[in-house]
């Protein structure tokens, strides 16, 4: 998708909600600097660069918390194998 957005002129991403976007911090980055505009259906929120900054730093800890989600199912599966 990255990829596809790079070189279309295609700029808007809809997407269900924010953990299903980003598997990690540098997806967010990577994201941000392609200037797409992020639509998150059921979070009801439209990102762009026209964002104002409290709708972006909401998302910023949603992808924060999203990040802890995989961390933690990370930890309980190695507890499983232990």
């Amino acid at each position: 998708m990255i990829a596809f957005l790079a070189k279309s002129s295609c700029k808007v991403v809809l997407v269900e909600k924010t953990d299903r976007l980003y598997r990690n911090i540098k997806d967010w980055v990577t994201m941000a600097d392609l200037d797409a505009e992020i639509h998150l259906v059921k979070e009801g929120t439209v990102l762009s660069e026209d964002s104002r900054s409290s709708e972006k730093f909401m998302h910023g800890i949603r992808v924060l918390m999203a990040k802890n989600y995989i961390d933690n199912l990370s930890e309980e599966v190695r507890k499983g194998d232990a």
